[in-house]
């Protein structure tokens, strides 16, 4: 698939929604093929190509999770101040009130050596550098995980109803957009259980029941 941002055209998720009536289950892993990605630039609309920009995280995180919530029929929400996507306004079905989801990523495993398997999924706030960074670590130090945890669960965990995990950290166009929601209830019992701030990319791939292809 190729993406191109232009300055006009379709809405990219009204063309999605005409082709996929789609209603994403958690526990499963999605596949979405990635090509190559262009910035339309002058009044002649000369595509540049900018691929190399996946890479960063910097720039590459809205990226994604624009597409992703397109994809699930889930609507913008937030950027730090609450979760990243949700379910009111969008065509993802729930039942009762909306439901509110956060977007991590992870190094795909694919990507070579050297690749981490823990990475951060707690709230920005709790990065080490960060407001809250230094007290957890320093609870951690003295063998306070519990209080470390609710913590962790106050600033982050407890604000989402689920984790859409993506496989986009140093993206490689060409390589599969990859990415499964999981349940908060199971993110928590899948933490870390030296720091709560982290969690294990191979236990949430050994959640994933099935693998699917989204054809866009």
């Amino acid at each position: 698939m190729s993406v191109s941002v232009t300055t006009h055209g379709p809405d990219l998720a009204e063309v999605i929604a005409d082709k996929l009536p789609f209603q994403p289950e958690h526990s499963v892993l999605y596949e979405v093929a990635v090509g190559r990605l262009f910035l339309e630039v002058g009044t002649e609309g000369t595509l540049v190509e900018m691929a190399n920009t996946l890479y960063s995280g910097r720039v590459n995180y809205r990226i994604f999770q624009d597409l992703v919530g397109s994809i699930s029929g889930l609507a913008a929400n937030s950027e730090g101040g609450d979760s990243d996507l949700t379910s009111e306004g969008g065509s993802f079905k729930t039942k009762g009130v909306a439901k509110k989801f956060e977007v991590k990523s992870f190094r795909d495993g694919s990507s070579g050596r050297g690749t981490k398997d823990l990475f951060h999924t707690g709230a920005s706030c709790t990065a080490p550098a960060n407001n809250y960074g230094p007290v957890i670590t320093k609870m951690l130090s003295e063998g306070h995980y519990d209080a470390a945890l609710a913590l962790c669960r106050e600033k982050g965990y407890d604000k989402n109803d689920f984790y859409i995990y993506t496989n986009t950290g140093k993206f490689k166009a060409g390589v599969p957009l990859r990415f499964v929601m999981l349940p908060t209830s199971r993110v928590l019992d899948l933490l870390s259980r030296k720091d709560p701030r982290l969690i294990s990319r191979a236990a949430i791939l050994d959640e994933c029941v099935r693998t699917e292809t989204v054809q866009l």
